[in-house]
């Protein structure tokens, strides 16, 4: 299947966050999606994260969507590329989408200068890591991620 990308600007802001709740869903993490499509929409316009639609070139339909920022490293002291969230439709997997999405977002970490494109997975989803491994990406096993809420120092987001 070839795939097209339409890249996602702060118009497509509602749009996107439709597809956020698929992912959110799809995850059993829907309490935790409270973004708004105006909080999408700030941070496309000014430039804090991207997005691209993907979807089957017959039908010029988006099947899904991947968002991404950059980040730095220190130890190769170049940029890198962060996939917040990448996601295909269930009916759609297995067609080439995510591969297609994953070339796309490379293509953009080189045009980028970046030194190499990050993600983070569910342990549960096994489907997603065995693509991610036929990918040949590795997991990284010596580091935890971690998160803090920012309330435990009784502040709230503003």
């Amino acid at each position: 299947m070839t795939a097209f990308f339409r890249p996602v600007t702060g118009r497509d802001a509602t749009e996107l966050l439709e597809w956020v709740r698929k992912l959110a869903r799809f995850e059993g993490l829907s309490e935790w999606c409270t973004a708004s499509a105006v909080d999408l929409e700030c941070c496309l316009r000014s430039g804090l994260c991207e997005a691209v639609f993907v979807g089957a070139e017959s039908t010029r339909s988006p099947h899904g969507f991947a968002l991404w920022y950059y980040s730095f490293s220190t130890f190769s002291g170049k940029k890198k590329l962060f996939i917040e969230d990448i996601f295909v439709e269930e009916s759609m997997r297995g067609r080439g989408l995510g591969r297609a999405l994953f070339q796309y977002l490379a293509e953009r970490a080189l045009e980028s200068g970046c030194s190499r494109l990050e993600w983070s997975v569910l342990e549960w989803n096994r489907p997603a890591i065995a693509f991610y491994a036929s990918l040949n990406a590795k997991p990284v096993t010596d580091w935890q991620s971690w998160s803090l809420d920012l309330s435990a120092f009784g502040k709230q987001p503003g």
